[in-house]
């Protein structure tokens, strides 16, 4: 990886990171004043709406979001007959999800309430995915500056929509009505943005809607596999056991999406570049792919590690003394992080080279393979260690190491090198060193076993050397530049 492109790909990180903070701060406000207003039978009804429209979505999407950053990604050319096939549809296919959400909800019998929030959410759908396409167009030039502002601005509509209903004393559905002013601002702003960024036009090629379709439906079948992998563990426990137990895994399972942030950003951030290197330049691609691997791992294994050492403290910090069972759960979780993050990116990796076929394949096998390690390991650390919950997390671990192998084989012969495979090993002895001198601080307060942590880390990391003089040159360079962009992402307009 040149270091244009390590510049290039950090400064996208950096912008998807801060928007993450920000709109993970005002998304907290909203979620502790929700509940106070309107109780858990408000909350009910919008979460049930926002539910269905949800499951929605993610069909009338199709896939074709991912489509079109590829795509974008390798030849800026084609935006405007991307896009506009993109739009027509999202368009298409909302109308079906409109008529049979709307028609289930009144079968169903659910309340007017209901009802009227599911109409609300199906108009604020619709403005969101057409931004979708827009964004996804914008991604693919690697515009993350406008992405992070798109986010953040959708986020102050909200909260400060949310607060405003609050104040005012209006109903729920009302709240609901919110979303509708954000998709609307979302799009609105990102459309604008895409002009400024090229020529739109409407171009509409028959033959580029079946193509379209057949692409998409490899990434939307990708998609509900792993919706399908994710919700197995639960789906089980919640049948052999009981809602504590669910509970007691759900806790964990939460803390678990939160660890997967920084994986999630630096793939994201990545993918633009791997697809454009793939058609392009794909001599150079075996060079990203290593630094970019080498990256995930330097990351994903002191944070799981971390999790792993601290996973008591944080929980009682967080959820009390009703949750220790969740405690040797998320510590699981920490391990299955570090397998996980490398998936994560390994995923993108194949989506990018156009072999999500193969990433779904290694989805089906996993989600063959948990049901019935669930189905033993379940009822057996219920039994044996009282905590079902334990045989989730182990049935997951297992998962992830044989979805780990699958992509491996996946990928092309030659991709990866030993080197990636030495660089792997010194990073688990470093963090073995972490373990080793920071589990005696596990039961401490908070801060000392994550400075601790992070010390020792980085220093077995520079001992390994596993962060070289130049690589430290480089990442001052681009924090640098990462700054000054963050702060002209408040300063100043995008270009």
């Amino acid at each position: 990886m040149s270091d244009k492109t390590a510049e290039r790909v950090a400064s996208n990180a950096t912008f998807l990171f801060a928007a993450q903070l920000i709109t993970g701060g005002l998304s907290l406000i909203t979620m502790v004043l929700l509940p106070r207003y309107y109780g858990a039978t408000g909350i009910g009804v919008y979460h049930l709406a926002s539910s269905l429209w949800t499951i929605t979505a993610l069909l009338i999407g199709f896939g074709t979001d991912v489509v079109i950053t590829r795509e974008v990604a390798r030849n800026k050319e084609r935006v405007s007959e991307l896009v506009s096939v993109g739009l027509l549809l999202r368009i298409a296919f909302h109308f079906v999800g409109y008529m049979s959400v709307v028609i289930f909800a009144h079968v169903a019998g659910y309340s007017s309430e209901i009802i009227q929030i599911v109409y609300i959410f199906g108009i604020a759908n619709f403005l969101y995915q057409l931004g979708h396409i827009l964004g996804a167009a914008l991604y693919g030039l690697e515009q993350f500056k406008i992405l992070a502002l798109a986010d953040i601005i959708v986020e102050v509509v909200v909260t400060a929509g949310i607060v405003g209903m609050i104040v005012a004393g209006q109903s729920i559905v009302m709240v609901a009505a919110v979303s509708i002013l954000a998709g609307f601002s979302r799009t609105v702003f990102l459309f604008l943005m895409l002009r400024k960024q090229t020529v739109l036009q409407f171009i509409f090629k028959m033959p580029l809607v079946s193509w379209m379709l057949k692409e998409g439906a490899s990434i939307l079948t990708n998609r509900l596999l792993r919706n399908v992998y994710a919700q197995a563990d639960v789906i089980i426990i919640s049948l052999f056991v009981n809602e504590t137990v669910v509970g007691w895994y759900s806790v964990a399972d939460v803390a678990y999406g939160a660890l997967l942030m920084i994986p999630n950003i630096i793939s994201t951030a990545l993918f633009p570049t791997l697809a454009r290197l793939f058609t392009h330049e794909p001599d150079r691609l075996p060079s990203v792919a290593r630094r970019s691997l080498n990256m995930v791992l330097l990351f994903s294994v002191p944070m799981g590690l971390g999790i792993f050492i601290v996973s008591r403290t944080v929980l009682m910090l967080i959820v009390g003394d009703e949750f220790v069972n969740s405690v040797p759960v998320m510590a699981g979780f920490g391990i299955v992080t570090i397998f996980t993050s490398v998936n994560i990116f390994l995923g993108q990796l194949l989506i990018a080279m156009n072999r999500q076929n193969k990433l779904s394949i290694l989805l089906i096998i996993a989600i063959a393979l948990t049901l019935p390690i669930d189905l033993l390991l379940i009822p057996w650390t219920q039994a044996v260690l009282g905590n079902g919950a334990l045989g989730g997390v182990v049935s997951y671990l297992i998962t992830e190491m044989v979805i780990l192998i699958g992509c491996l084989v996946a990928l092309p012969k030659g991709l990866f090198s030993r080197q990636n495979g030495a660089f792997a090993l010194r990073v688990i002895i470093a963090g073995g060193v972490m373990v080793l001198l920071t589990w005696p601080l596990r039961n401490a307060f908070l801060f000392w076993p994550i400075i601790v942590g992070i010390l020792v880390y980085l220093a077995a990391a520079f001992i390994l050397k596993l962060i070289t003089q130049e690589e430290m040159n480089l990442a001052r360079g681009v924090w640098r530049k990462g700054w000054q962009r963050l702060r002209g992402l408040f300063v100043t307009a995008p270009n």
